[in-house]
């Protein structure tokens, strides 16, 4: 396994005097049902997150359309603001760590095979390293990727992911030729400008071309899509009418995601755009704030457990001395709470893990380490405890750390106590 190397620790501990930057905001609409006037705000939340150079605050206000019942932020960073904040984000090739591959790509892979034809043209839109595009190319397809991650080392292919924040409200980064579909994964949740992002890729598709996106699904798991740097909360009804609005027509919905908070639709352009969302408004506005109270509540739960799985902790450490090490596995912000609780408590300082792509490398809140991909000697030095942290994911987690045989260990299901 490799170890975050001391110049990195270094940076990291060193954070508070990076330089903070506050985000300028202009305000949006409805992209719904285009509401401008009637909206209520639900709550606020606030966000610091460390990239490269900078550390990038933001201020939610999550604002619920009394119209339509969509949950989104009127108020949002600029176009700027926006390309730096990506451009900036950890590579999953770095000095510090490794990529592995996720849990994603095979269930991504079956929506895409039942739906696209073989050897079809396909663009990924969010392709981080191009991991995605690689596999779609392996079992056939013309796959390739944009996406404003600024890589610090020459690990991804030129060729295969082009660097641009599609979108923006300049047009300066179109996308120029014609593809048979699009892909994207945890994207649109992340965009200022959706109507605009849907109808950049809506232009660069073919005649009859389809469209895949996955994303969280706010209506079924509003915990999950509430704890991140969201700018938008789509309930499956919301999404549905914003991708019918620009010339698509849905053909699956709820398709089994990636990943268990999520939500997948898939559409085909036929340029039959719909002018008004068609479901029940006044049932979305109740479901939407039923939805928005439950998950601000469950948020609470897990946080008022922290206590509880840090003492758990303890009297492990307490049996085996001082030689231990701690690795929080499954990063999120439940993890980042937990790993400041157990510094608290005992003076030890966690090691994140994750398999996920996008987060090995990266600097996460609450922890004064980067981000480490799942590769351990089966020996060590020291006794090793390994708390999983990864609501519906922790007996995936286990499965994997018992699969590789590691002596001298403790494994611990950091939220079980949490969901119970």
């Amino acid at each position: 396994m490799r170890q975050p190397d001391a110049k990195a620790e270094a940076t990291v501990s060193q954070h508070p005097l990076r330089t903070v930057r506050a985000a300028c905001h202009r305000t949006r609409n409805c992209e719904i049902c285009g509401n401008e006037s009637s909206f209520e705000v639900l709550g606020r939340r606030n966000y610091q997150v460390f990239r490269r150079h900078q550390v990038f605050s933001m201020e939610f206000e999550d604002s619920l359309c009394r119209k339509c019942g969509f949950v989104f932020q009127r108020d949002v960073p600029d176009d700027e603001f926006i390309a730096d904040y990506y451009s900036e984000g950890f590579t999953t090739e770095t000095a510090q760590a490794r990529s592995l591959g996720g849990y994603d790509t095979d269930a991504r892979l079956k929506v895409v095979k039942r739906h696209i034809p073989q050897g079809a043209k396909i663009i990924e839109v969010g392709a981080s390293d191009g991991e995605f595009c690689r596999s779609l190319r392996a079992i056939g397809y013309d796959a390739s990727g944009v996406d404003p991650l600024a890589f610090e080392t020459n690990a991804t292919d030129n060729d295969l992911v082009r660097r641009k924040l599609i979108g923006r409200q300049d047009d300066r980064d179109q996308i120029t030729e014609l593809f048979d579909a699009a892909v994207s994964y945890y994207v649109l949740e992340h965009v200022l400008d959706t109507k605009k992002w849907l109808g950049d890729i809506a232009a660069s598709l073919k005649k009859s071309g389809h469209l895949i996106i996955e994303i969280p699904n706010y209506e079924s798991f509003p915990t999950e899509s509430l704890i991140h740097e969201h700018m938008s909360h789509f309930a499956p009804a919301h999404l549905a009418a914003l991708v019918e609005s620009l010339g698509f027509t849905t053909l699956a919905i709820n398709e089994r995601p990636s990943r268990f908070f999520g939500m997948v639709i898939v559409a085909q352009l036929t340029g039959a755009s719909r002018p008004a969302p068609g479901f029940d408004f006044a049932k979305q506005v109740a479901s939407a704030r039923t939805s928005y109270a439950a998950g601000i509540a469950e948020n609470k739960r897990r946080q008022t457990k922290l206590d509880d799985v840090a003492q758990s902790i303890k009297k492990i450490l307490d049996a085996h001395g001082a030689a231990t090490e701690i690795y929080l596995w499954g990063v999120n912000d439940y993890a980042s709470a937990l790993s400041e609780k157990i510094q608290a408590i005992t003076g030890i300082v966690s090691t994140p893990v994750d398999n996920a792509l996008s987060k090995i490398g990266s600097v996460q809140k609450g922890f004064q380490r980067p981000v480490i991909g799942p590769e351990f000697p089966m020996k060590s030095g020291k006794y090793r405890i390994f708390v999983l942290c990864s609501p519906h994911w922790n007996a995936t987690i286990r499965a994997q750390v018992e699969a590789m045989k590691l002596e001298n260990i403790s494994i611990v299901d950091g939220v079980a106590d949490v969901l119970r």
